[in-house]
């Protein structure tokens, strides 16, 4: 997806932009999710979301690099 002369950059920007916004404020987004539904199973909403984004996303990938 990227070229060869700036894909490390990009891949890096990438993971680290995904890490943060992910992984960093996921302990905040949990904790407010079981606080406003009550609901001790409320986390597994936060990994739907980011398994449904990141199916998006590889769906998207695929139809523009090519892939069937």
């Amino acid at each position: 997806m990227f070229p060869v002369t700036t894909r490390t950059t990009g891949m890096s920007l990438a993971y680290n932009i995904a890490v943060t916004v992910f992984g960093g404020f996921g302990p905040f987004i949990i904790t407010w999710l079981i606080t406003s539904t009550g609901s001790k199973a409320a986390p597994s909403f936060y990994l739907i979301f980011a398994a449904a984004v990141s199916l998006v996303a590889l769906m998207a990938a695929r139809k523009r690099l090519g892939f069937k």
